[in-house]
């Protein structure tokens, strides 16, 4: 079986939602649909420390179809709340429910009433993919978290939130957030991931108190412009995760044009960071002009990650950038992209695109190793789907994140060139065997 059947790049709305929302230590999705969307989050979610089976859910059968799934929505609410400890519930529909007109609405202000933090985010599959339900939950909770909970609308002038980096569809996106936080906290000021380790509800009371909403990518920018709608917060789009020194000091000067930071204090962080770059380029000089790593590649992914990769290796490695393959949504209908730029989620349509552009070396997902090894080319993954790794805290953003992405793409090249030169040998014994 192929790996393109085994497993897609962008799955439903609602599988985007429940994830998202799993990623906030203390919060508990309530999914009202068919058991078929949470054993489909079970699949997708194979590798991660979340099992699909363990999410609460209606799973409606065709007697709700029918006559409506209302009755049995309120009665796992009453059964979840009582079972599962969580500091807020998040009701999440799926496309039978929605299609049939289940009162969610309905469902969710009655408990509220009996004192319960319910709140719900309606995300049918048909109405978009993975990234939608990131989206639209995070602007959900924002919404509905004040009926529910206090927030602290009291501005903090050195505070901030991250927006745009999506759990599970980045697949660094726990290394990517520890290494932004690290970076601004480098500078002095103080910082609300909102998922992963330690982040649970009290860090989504706080997001009304941030002096600015930093995006990472196209994915966040309603969530800002909501915030920046409902508590006058101002944001930043810096478009993607900078990866390498020079990026990252270019986004960490944009942050100062909205926030006074001490500039004894970044100068010195700045210096240092750049100085260990630096240090590790001059280390790899002998092996990038020994092996030739300097390639025509393409790149394969979400939009954020491909600028990001794509900026650092020609700006910084000096590879040459011969395509651009987005694999996220669009959400611009009018979108006009740059030559050799193509926007595709399908499998055959990227393999096709990768073989005409004729490249020596792809980044891309582990769906691309099919291609590469047609193409006897190399090949390293920076988004997902990644099937062949785990990945922990790792991470390809910031001052660090270049330096790995160095290390990575190092071997993957030695060993290549290694192969080859093996090959090539043996070859050449045979040859020399065959004239004798």
């Amino acid at each position: 079986m192929s790996q393109g059947i085994e497993k897609s790049r962008n799955s439903c709305a609602l599988q985007g939602a429940i994830s998202t929302v799993l990623e906030i230590e203390g919060v508990v999705p309530i999914v009202h649909s068919t058991a078929g969307c949470t054993i489909q989050q079970m699949i997708g979610n194979k590798v991660s420390n979340h099992n699909g089976f363990d999410i609460p859910a209606t799973n409606i059968i065709e007697k709700q179809v029918i006559f409506g799934g209302g009755s049995r929505l309120r009665e796992q609410i009453k059964n979840t709340v009582k079972v599962i400890e969580g500091e807020l519930y998040v009701v999440l529909t799926g496309c039978t429910p929605e299609l049939v007109g289940d009162d969610v609405i309905t469902m969710t202000k009655e408990s509220q009433e009996q004192g319960e933090s319910v709140i719900y985010f309606k995300a049918p599959g048909f109405k978009g993919k993975f990234h939608l339900g990131y989206e639209g939950v995070v602007n959900a909770i924002i919404d509905q978290l004040p009926t529910v909970k206090e927030v602290n609308t009291s501005k903090r002038a050195d505070f901030v939130n991250i927006w745009g980096i999506i759990p599970k569809q980045d697949i660094h996106w726990q290394g990517d957030l520890e290494e932004i936080k690290r970076i601004l906290e480098g500078i002095g000021l103080q910082v609300n991931t909102l998922f992963g380790l330690g982040q649970g509800i009290e860090a989504w009371q706080e997001v009304p108190a941030a002096a600015l909403n930093i995006v990472f990518s196209k994915r966040g920018i309603r969530i800002a412009e909501n915030l920046e709608k409902k508590y006058d917060t101002p944001f930043v789009n810096v478009q993607a995760i900078p990866t390498g020194a020079k990026d990252t000091i270019n986004f960490i000067e944009k942050i100062t044009d909205f926030i006074d930071i001490d500039r004894e204090r970044l100068e010195k962080f700045i210096h240092i960071e750049k100085a260990r770059e630096e240090y590790w380029l001059n280390s790899l000089l002998n092996l990038y002009v020994d092996y030739n790593f300097q390639r025509t590649f393409g790149i394969v992914g979400d939009e954020s990650t491909v600028y990001s990769i794509n900026s650092f290796l020609t700006k910084t490695l000096g590879l040459l950038s011969n395509v651009k393959i987005f694999t996220d949504p669009m959400q611009d209908e009018n979108e006009i992209l740059a030559n050799n730029t193509y926007r595709t989620d399908t499998l055959n349509e990227i393999q096709e695109i990768l073989r005409e552009h004729q490249v020596e070396l792809v980044l891309g997902s582990s769906l691309e190793k099919d291609i590469c090894e047609e193409l006897n080319i190399p090949w390293q993954v920076i988004s997902f789907p990644e099937l062949e790794k785990v990945i922990l805290s790792k991470s390809y953003g910031g001052f660090k994140g270049g330096v790995r992405l160095l290390e990575d793409l190092s071997t993957i090249l030695l060993s290549h060139e290694r192969k080859l030169q093996q090959k090539n040998k043996v070859n050449l014994q045979l040859l020399n065997f065959v004239e004798l």
